[in-house]
């Protein structure tokens, strides 16, 4: 799987760039979230903690913490090739200490959560927007420890958030329900995403 790097503007337009798989939706999640009307309505001037749920490669949490310097997150992301994006990316923009990175599936409780794409045994584990455009390490299905809403306060609250989050950006491709479904939902204080119609597990 090849990479190139892109140079891209937040949406309040600073500079920073992006490492990019070539074959997958990569780039063009990464110029949805950099427009000025992006989807996600990243602001600017905010404090405290952003959460990243479906991080994917950190398209909507570089900009985000570019935008906002007063601010750390935490990026949750089930598929490990693109937690190490995540990483590289963050390092790129001189993020890494602003950032917890959790290789996890948002989930209602702690189980290990199966994801699957290419092609699978089960085809209920697939879904068609799971944020890559093919199987870039070849079709499988990957095992994910899940984390739950209540587990990432928690880690806020450790990180000296108080226990609060300022912004959530949640696009995890059906996972959405049984994580937002939680009691500790009203500790969020904005939540900007998207919802597939169904529980996933």
């Amino acid at each position: 799987m090849t990479t190139r790097v892109i140079q891209v503007a937040t949406p309040h337009g600073r500079p920073y760039q992006m490492e990019v798989r070539d074959d997958t939706s990569d780039s063009n999640t990464v110029w949805s979230s950099a427009h000025p009307n992006n989807e996600y309505h990243i602001p600017e001037g905010l404090t405290g903690w952003a959460v990243d749920v479906g991080a994917h490669i950190g398209a909507w949490l570089v900009p985000m913490l570019t935008d906002n310097p007063s601010m750390r997150a935490i990026a949750i992301e089930a598929l490990p090739e693109n937690v190490t994006l995540i990483g590289r990316n963050l390092a790129l923009n001189g993020l890494t200490g602003r950032a917890v990175v959790i290789h996890a599936a948002a989930s209602d409780d702690s189980l290990p959560v199966a994801i699957g794409y290419g092609e699978v045994a089960d085809p209920t584990l697939i879904h068609e927007f799971i944020g890559n455009a093919n199987a870039p390490d070849g079709s499988r299905t990957v095992l994910a420890p899940g984390i739950t809403l209540i587990e990432t306060l928690a880690l806020v609250h450790v990180g000296g958030g108080g226990g609060r989050i300022a912004r959530m950006k949640i696009d995890c491709e059906g996972c959405e329900f049984s994580f937002l479904d939680s009691p500790a939902v009203g500790a969020v204080a904005h939540i900007e995403g998207e919802h597939h119609g169904s529980h996933q597990r």
